[in-house]
């Protein structure tokens, strides 16, 4: 049956009408409901949602296009509503404007304003003339994700291993984390960090992989075999030290496995270390004395119980990951709307199955759709078996459809078995059980995750819907969709907050690092003018911190002012108060915020609950002000996002991906700066990712950097202190001195000799045995870089 591009004038015209539609009756399934008539098939909202996705590569066959065209034909027009299609179309118009004030992307505008009015994205570009109408506007391919720059940028890796090494060397019993997203390489850092460790520690030591999931293993032996064609991040004996000395162990067998490797383990890695809360890791903490590092893509539990690290080495949040070109930037469809959807009813999933189906002859090459129980897993599966078998010329086949759980699969094998075979499908849909792929199952093939059933674990919901985001030869695209909507996208652009405020009320976070006092200082005065927060509370802020040590997390909460005037100027024109979070305080501040966070009401009596930890002043700029703005601005969050009207709601920019309107949480991390002149003198070492971070460790250290050509390509760097900095010189000029009445065929000889009578060195060997390299003044200037002036 021959098929019709979105392009198509015909298409178009069909579009332009389904619009006025949408915008007039309030949602795709108010359309989908008015057209379909008494007696005839019904029109599903997915067949709607296909043609308003504002996808221009997406098409439709002639007889959805006909059905729908004699359906709104039929329409009696005396029903219609030309005001209210306007007002809508004026306020989807309206917040676009805002978005794109508030964000200074179209783009992201357009996407953020269809989000936030529950309008199919293909609407809103319609309604702004960004893609084809009928008055012949060109598409816009844009508004689909893309991937940035030409290659995928993995460099933040390298810099991974360095914090991890340097926080797992800070003494035994340390536990580091390391909080990556799914998809981010985990197992890979974590690998190299162990294979690092091993090389550099005597011959005996271990480390013991603790994981939940024995295919794990496998998974780690299939990136060590990536890892190995990488020599600048392994040892020469990679592939013997992993085959012998790194010892994979259940979780129900750590108590054995300490019995067996205490004595020797030298580094412990938790995989999936969010379930480290658990009693039965309790051996981790209390027999073994090695450091541990701690590997999760969600540190946060919805038990909310600590995980036991001491301090999270890294993270890195999924924008970041996208802004590399890491992982592929997700479409959020809208929640599907399917009031039918019955699971114990026969036919009660149709629906469901009719859209996964739909979409897969439109823009969803890979399906995961992910259920809570098994036998929902099956019953989907019937569904789709028996709707599909109705569609003779579908681009899947019955072979391409398939379930698996824990207990047995839709084909021959175990599930692990199936799951390797799903692996190797270049399309389908599998209907999985989220226990199964919730953690540890890697297929970048995947490009749509649909999921099933609501959760109060967003971290569980971020690993199944992180299995889309994976980048693979051909794919362009991921699609995320939820059956029951949940604050998903929010946690994709923030970072989790382990051990620190509640997320619950969707702050909006701000992360900066700061090279000194007079840094931090200026950053934070800067901001608190851009929100126009009142002189005596800058003045209180700016006092607060003349006590914070260089070196300590500093936190910024800003709270939001009621605002009466254009939602278009509240970016610039909005007041906020502030708190200045420190060491000293942060207790009691996190103590009042949770606790304000927990609640599902306001408070009765603000006074009395303050003054648990607050003393009471009421002069102007006093923190007693500022917690009592604090307290407000959380109670006006919990409105916005449960969608309570409040006086002056409408003038807010509210959008629940990127996070309330109402409060800032601004995080100032301590981080030396690097200056230009070390980094652009770095950019061919190899170990500079290890140079850097050493450096930022401690800046103060280091007098000189040196660099040697390697033989083939590339250099590999050293930091020199000022100890070693004075003995390389002395030395440097004293082999010039020594080889200069010496004829030049001699000196390679002379130099190698003099080197050799040297008594001892402060710097590397490797430095003493390439000093040749460095003796000429042009290769002395190019290959040592001076970082200050001598101490003293």
């Amino acid at each position: 049956m021959a098929r019709h591009h979105l392009s198509d004038p015909r298409v178009q015209a069909l579009i332009d009408r389904l619009t006025s539609l949408t915008l007039e009756l309030g949602s795709v399934n108010a359309v989908a409901g008015a057209l379909s008539t008494d007696g005839a098939e019904p029109i599903y909202p997915n067949r709607l949602h296909g043609l308003l996705a504002g996808d221009p590569t997406r098409s439709v066959n002639t007889a959805t296009l006909e059905t729908i065209e004699g359906r709104i034909a039929a329409m009696n027009s005396s029903q219609r509503d030309p005001a209210r299609e306007s007002a809508q179309r004026s306020r989807a118009l309206q917040a676009v404007a805002v978005e794109t004030v508030a964000s200074g992307d179209q783009r992201e505008a357009i996407v953020r304003a269809a989000e936030r009015l529950g309008l199919p994205l293909g609407v809103l570009q319609h309604v702004t003339g960004a893609v084809v109408g009928p008055s012949g506007i060109a598409v816009t391919a844009a508004l689909a994700p893309i991937r940035k720059g030409p290659e995928p940028d993995w460099s933040w890796q390298g810099i991974a291993v360095e914090r991890s090494l340097r926080a797992l060397r800070r003494g035994a019993r340390y536990k580091a984390g390391l909080v990556i997203p799914t998809g981010g390489g985990k197992t890979r850092i974590a690998l190299t960090v162990a294979l690092r460790w091993l090389d550099q520690s005597g011959d005996e030591e271990l480390v013991l992989w603790v994981t939940h999931r024995s295919h794990l293993k496998t998974q780690a032996r299939r990136t060590l075999q990536k890892l190995l064609s990488d020599k600048t991040e392994t040892p020469e004996s990679a592939a013997d030290i992993f085959a012998n000395r790194v010892k994979f162990v259940m979780v129900q067998d750590i108590a054995s496995a300490v019995a067996d490797y205490g004595t020797k383990t030298g580094l412990v890695i938790v995989d999936e270390a969010h379930h480290a809360a658990a009693s039965s890791y309790a051996p981790i903490f209390e027999d073994l004395t090695a450091p541990s590092l701690f590997l999760t893509a969600t540190p946060n539990r919805r038990d909310e119980l600590p995980i036991g690290i001491d301090e999270i080495c890294y993270t890195i949040t999924y924008r970041e990951l996208f802004d590399r070109g890491c992982l592929i930037e997700p479409t959020f469809e809208p929640p599907l709307d399917l009031p039918s959807l019955e699971w114990s009813e026969p036919g009660g999933v149709d629906d469901l199955a009719d859209y996964l189906l739909g979409r897969a002859e439109v823009d969803f090459n890979k399906t995961l759709v992910v259920v809570p129980l098994q036998v929902r897993a099956e019953v989907l599966y019937e569904a789709l078996s028996r709707l599909l078998a109705d569609r003779p010329g579908h681009v899947l086949t019955p072979d391409n459809i398939g379930y698996v759980h824990g207990s047995g699969t839709s084909g021959s094998g175990t599930p692990s078995d199936f799951l390797d075979e799903f692996s190797a499908w270049p399309s389908g849909i599998v209907v999985a059980t989220s226990h199964l792929i919730g953690e540890g199952f890697d297929d970048p093939t995947i490009d749509s995750v649909v999921v099933t059933y609501p959760s109060t674990s967003i971290g569980h919901l971020m690993q199944v819907a992180g299995r889309a985001l994976r980048i693979s030869a051909g794919k362009s695209s991921a699609h995320i969709v939820q059956v029951r909507e949940s604050p998903l996208q929010y946690h994709f652009e923030q970072r989790w907050l382990y051990q620190d405020i509640s997320d619950a009320l969707l702050p909006v976070l701000l992360d900066f690092t700061y090279a000194n006092s007079e840094d931090l200082r200026g950053q934070v005065h800067r901001l608190l003018m851009n929100a126009k927060v009142s002189m005596s509370v800058v003045d209180r802020v700016e006092r607060e911190l003349l006590g914070v040590t260089v070196g300590e997390r500093v936190n910024l909460m800003l709270t939001g002012q009621p605002y009466w005037g254009a939602a278009a100027n509240f970016v610039p024109d909005s007041n906020w108060g502030a708190l200045l979070v420190t060491d000293l305080n942060r207790p009691q501040f996190l103590e009042i915020f949770n606790e304000v966070c927990s609640r599902s009401d306001d408070l009765r009596e603000t006074t009395s609950f303050l003054q648990q930890w607050i003393r009471l002043e009421t002069t102007p700029g006093s923190s007693w002000r500022s917690y009592v703005d604090l307290v407000q601005s959380m109670e006006y969050a919990r409105r916005e996002l449960t969608h309570v009207q409040y006086a002056g709601a409408s003038s807010r920019p509210y959008s629940k991906p990127v996070g309330t309107t109402w409060l800032r949480y601004v995080t100032f991390t301590y981080s030396p700066s690097v200056p230009h002149e070390l980094e652009a003198f770095l950019a061919d070492a190899v170990n500079r990712a290890e140079l850097l971070a050493e450096y930022e460790a401690n800046s103060q250290a280091w007098q000189m950097s040196v660099k040697l050509e390697l033989p083939m390509a590339g250099t590999i760097a050293y930091l020199l202190s000022d100890e070693q900095a004075k003995w390389f010189e002395e030395t440097r000029n004293a082999v010039v001195d020594h080889c200069a009445p010496i004829e030049p065929v001699r000196t390679i000889e002379a130099v190698e000799q003099y080197c050799r009578e040297l008594d001892s060195s402060p710097v590397s060997l490797r430095i003493v045995l390439e000093l040749r390299q460095l003796l000429r003044p042009d290769r002395f200037a190019a290959q040592v870089l001076r970082l200050r002036s001598a101490a003293g």
